[in-house]
């Protein structure tokens, strides 16, 4: 899953996977709008 700002954001994915990675791929849209912020108590957290 894969989130971003804009449309030509999902054609640059898609353009740099094919010809930096070779890997062809294909996307839809969906309608779901969320954010969020994350965050942990400390700050050096080695999965943040």
């Amino acid at each position: 899953m894969i989130g971003t700002v804009g449309a030509l954001q999902f054609e640059v994915i898609q353009y740099r996977l094919e010809h930096e990675y070779g890997a062809k791929c294909s996307y839809e849209n969906l309608n779901v709008y969320k954010a969020c912020w994350v965050e942990t108590p400390e700050t050096n957290h080695p999965e943040y």
